[in-house]
């Protein structure tokens, strides 16, 4: 009975970490059920195949700054190693990673804003921001690279506001080396110290001075990228070209916002737009308290330095975990434009507070909404990862079930699966099956995909810019042909499968 009490008075003298593990709890639950997924495959598999010599040259082999990753790879090798494929072990390390990297953003922004209140709803808003944290979540594995990387990020920062610069200096080492898109923090702890620190006048040089370790982190990923820049400049994943930073300016700087408030972005956004305009009507109301103006110029500066590597990424699509580094200086930001806005209705502290405190749960609702109903819609949902997510859990139930051993040099052949990516899930094709079977003769193809010759056959995908061709006599084909959302299993013949391209060949004609 004791020790209930104690507990009891553990968790009343400290309501917030006990709120957001509760908050975590409940939103997430849907992803709790969704198996490895995409990359996560990928480096599952590279650490089945080979040995430890392999896992050693996977794990520091460079190929461009974005993806060197080697803690990262060192954590899936470790958990791999010790629970085995088990996505729901890894998925509980990631939401309590996820749990402390909430807290020590609390820490943070409460040392720089000096307003426990402020600091406190944006740990809940991060928390809960299902929308931006969905994608890291889904993978059990590799989503550590970005939540891991967030860890570390925030726990260099902590120490570098409390002066201790060598821990400071480490703990970016290890982001850096976790997720290379860390390495804006020396240029968001200058912005830090130039707009927000309290003390005496800015010293540039002091404060490069005070940076050096955090500058010395960064000389091996930079050395790495010199020595591989031919390679890099073949297989650059990233361009400063006005074209794509200006579609991804647009993209990033729009959407944050109404990833606050998901499930009903369009309400919102008029509601807020109604506030702001009777606000600017009644500015002859003294705002209290002041906007802190050097405070908020440096959230700005944090948003911008933190989107900085992602403004220069050429993809065809925008995701939208990439503001993970940004995110916390856009919570504030919001916190405090709200505050002024809403004080020029409700001049008593407590009202202003309780107001405040409906915004955030009204977010915290609808980012739970809508990551519930992306879990509803299952194969229908917008969000990829969910739809992946419940495609791999049907698929898996039922190969095993309907073949619980497969033969070698089987090709798994797709059939309409419409907005299905399977190349993507199947992680660049095979990995998954690979792994389910523990066969490394498996292939996975799409039927459209599929070119027929006399007595051989052509199959891969032009994104991944692979392409096998085969005799016809040295494979086996297993159909698995999608039907309004139900999976049907068969063998397949060479020529079965030739008269149903011709049929699909049609079809698209036709419509």
């Amino acid at each position: 009975m004791s020790f209930i009490v104690r507990l009891y008075r553990f968790l009343l003298a400290r309501p917030l970490p006990v709120l957001i593990g509760i908050l975590i709890a409940l939103l997430y639950r849907p992803i709790m059920k969704y198996p490895f997924l995409s990359d996560d495959w990928i480096a599952l598999h590279q650490f089945s195949v080979f040995d430890l010599e392999g896992c050693r040259r996977i794990i520091f082999r460079y190929t461009n700054p974005f993806s060197y990753r080697p803690l990262g790879y060192l954590y899936t090798y470790i958990f791999y190693n010790l629970f085995g494929p088990n996505a729901f072990i890894f998925r509980i390390t990631l939401l309590t990673i996820h749990f402390f990297n909430s807290l020590l953003l609390f820490a943070v922004l409460r040392r720089i804003t000096k307003d426990r209140f402020i600091a406190g709803l944006a740990a809940v808003l991060y928390a809960a921001s299902t929308a931006i944290h969905l994608y890291p979540l889904s993978w059990p594995s590799t989503g550590f690279f970005d939540l891991g990387g967030m860890f570390f990020f925030s726990a260099s920062f902590l120490l570098f506001l409390r002066k201790r610069l060598v821990a400071s200096s480490l703990l970016f080492g290890a982001a850096l080396f976790t997720k290379p898109t860390t390495c804006t923090l020396p240029l968001i702890l200058l912005a830090y110290m130039f707009f927000a620190e309290e003390g005496e006048g800015f010293s540039f040089k002091d404060a490069l001075l005070r940076l050096r370790l955090h500058w010395l982190m960064l000389l091996p990923l930079a050395v790495c990228t010199l020595l591989n820049y031919s390679v890099l400049h073949k297989t650059a994943r990233f361009s400063t070209s006005p074209p794509y930073l200006f579609e991804n300016i647009l993209y990033f700087f729009g959407v944050p916002l109404p990833l606050l408030f998901p499930s009903n972005p369009v309400f919102v956004l008029n509601a807020l737009f109604v506030i702001c305009v009777a606000a600017f009507w009644r500015s002859r109301t003294p705002a209290h308290p002041p906007l802190p103006k050097a405070q908020a110029v440096f959230f700005v500066a944090w948003f911008i330095i933190g989107l900085l590597p992602v403004l220069t990424m050429r993809y065809s699509i925008n995701l939208n975990y990439y503001l993970t580094y940004s995110w916390p200086a856009f919570i504030v930001l919001f916190l405090l434009f709200a505050r002024q806005a809403l004080w020029r209705f409700f001049y008593a502290a407590f009202r202003l507070r309780f107001f405040m405190i409906m915004l955030v749960c009204f977010s915290v609702f609808s980012s739970g909404v809508y990551l519930y109903e992306s879990d509803r819609l299952k194969f229908n949902s917008k969000e990829k990862m969910v739809r992946g997510a419940h495609f791999l859990m049907v698929a898996h139930s039922k190969l095993r079930r309907v073949w619980p051993v497969m033969p070698e040099n089987v090709i798994l052949v797709f059939e309409g699966t419409g907005n299905i990516d399977v190349y993507w899930y199947f992680a660049e094709r095979n990995h998954a099956v690979r792994m389910w079977y523990n066969n490394e003769t498996l292939e996975v193809c799409k039927l459209e995909d599929m070119e027929f010759g006399k007595d051989s056959f052509t199959f891969g995908c032009s994104e991944y810019k692979q392409n096998f061709t085969r005799a016809a006599r040295e494979s086996a084909f297993y159909l698995f042909r999608w039907n309004k959302g139900e999976p049907i299993l068969e063998t397949a013949t060479f020529e079965e499968l030739r008269r149903l391209k011709e049929a699909y060949l049609k079809n698209s004609l036709e419509q």
